[in-house]
């Protein structure tokens, strides 16, 4: 099985039989694996909330066919607070050593993995906690060798739709605007910097740094 092999991966084997076991799952089981395993590769983990949103179920599919059904064996679950103090699920891999091989064993293609990081972001939800794990996308992949700069940037752009009025992000976004070369983009940066400030309840020496 799929969760046999996933073990025995751990020991650097089986790679292609874990492919071939892959892709006898149903499509859900390996949308929410890839998905979850692109985010666990960086050493993050997937919101329940973000891979319901990806997939596009509704939640009592969602339900019974990824956290209760195939799903249950190939994807670890783990219950953690948020920023506000809330509890939320959390979805990863046994390891993000064993998912980044899992990744570049089934998406052959930087094409491909850019595509997926971009329907990731696209799909974001609101709020401090995917605030961060945007943030630490984008730092992760920006050190990482799998996209040129132009694409990193695109990615920028693409969480910026989702976004665009979350202070902490656009501090991040604006650092990026910044290096790019672009006195039209240095404007733009020091614009939403501004907008960026508007939108506290407190002064942040942070972003009167990044101003400076």
């Amino acid at each position: 099985s799929f969760v046999a092999l996933l073990d025995l991966a751990s020991n650097g084997k089986h790679f292609l039989a874990i492919r071939d076991a892959y892709s006898q799952l149903t499509q859900v089981c390996r949308d929410a694996f890839i998905y979850t395993a692109l985010l666990h590769r960086l050493k993050l983990l997937m919101p329940a909330t973000l891979l319901r949103k990806i997939i596009s179920k509704p939640w009592d599919e969602f339900v019974e066919e990824v956290i209760k059904g195939e799903g249950k064996g190939i994807l670890i679950q783990e219950t953690r607070p948020l920023e506000d103090g809330k509890l939320d699920l959390f979805f990863r891999t046994k390891h993000p050593i064993i998912a980044d091989r899992l990744i570049n064993e089934i998406i052959k293609t930087n094409e491909k993995k850019y595509y997926l990081y971009t329907l990731i972001l696209q799909k974001l939800l609101i709020g401090d906690h995917f605030v961060n794990l945007t943030n630490d996308i984008l730092k992760s992949i920006s050190k990482s060798k799998d996209f040129d700069i132009e694409k990193i940037n695109k990615l920028f752009d693409v969480a910026y739709i989702t976004l665009q009025d979350e202070p902490y992000f656009l501090l991040n976004y604006a650092s990026n605007l910044q290096h790019r070369d672009d006195i039209k983009q240095l404007q733009r940066a020091i614009d939403l910097l501004k907008y960026a400030e508007s939108l506290l309840d407190y002064r942040s020496d942070r972003f009167i740094h990044r101003r400076g």
